[in-house]
């Protein structure tokens, strides 16, 4: 019987949210079906346009999905689904904790960028993609790590490559535990008398 246990990915931008330069998105996605990762992806936001080139290879490859419309909790809470690609909105990232799934974090703007430092370098529970970087600003030099993005498809490609395979493998199966871990104590703050439900309790006495 085939183990499918976090075997898979879901790719998802949130139904507003899209790559700037999809060059690098389909250049992703080939290294994910070079690399035999069976995927979903979803691309609700109206600015998302997919090839018939990319959906053609994605029939080909035929362990990818492309879907206009997902049901994101669901995937997320499926034993096959290994990792979530995100563009690091609060929503996704709440429901990516709820359910015990580490991310790989792909921030554009707004929120994104500092949830993804925070979910990368303070809670480990995660890798943040550099190379997907466009624009003058997005290029800059990182003051955390001296890092300066190329921003080219072909640093994006060897990046995601040494990711992806971090990710399946030792290093991610670390990152998974702390992630456990943190959906764990997400959940008990619930609990009676809990921190969660204890502030609730305080707000609904408020009004």
């Amino acid at each position: 019987m085939y183990d499918y246990e976090y075997k898979a990915q879901e790719v998802s931008f949130g139904s507003l949210w899209w790559p700037t330069d999809t060059t690098k998105l389909w250049a992703f996605l080939d290294v994910v079906m070079d690399m035999k990762i069976p995927f979903i992806m979803s691309h609700a936001s109206p600015l998302a346009q997919v090839p018939d080139t990319v959906r053609e290879k994605v029939e080909t490859y035929g362990l990818g999905l492309l879907s206009q419309w997902t049901p994101q909790q669901t995937i997320l809470a499926h034993a096959a689904t290994g990792w979530f690609v995100t563009h690091c909105g609060h929503n996704s990232v709440i429901e990516s904790v709820t359910h015990g799934v580490p991310m790989l974090c792909w921030p554009f703007q707004a929120d994104q960028p500092t949830n993804a430092v925070h979910l990368t370098d303070n809670l480990d529970v995660a890798y943040e993609l550099i190379e997907v970087r466009t624009g003058e600003h997005g290029l800059k030099p990182i003051y955390r790590t001296g890092r300066v993005p190329v921003g080219t498809v072909e640093a994006m490609q060897t990046e995601a490559k040494d990711i992806l395979a971090k990710a399946f493998g030792e290093d991610g199966a670390r990152k998974r535990a702390n992630m456990k871990r943190l959906q764990l104590s997400v959940v008990e703050s619930w609990h009676d008398n809990g921190p969660s439900a204890r502030a609730l309790e305080e707000l609904m006495e408020s009004l």
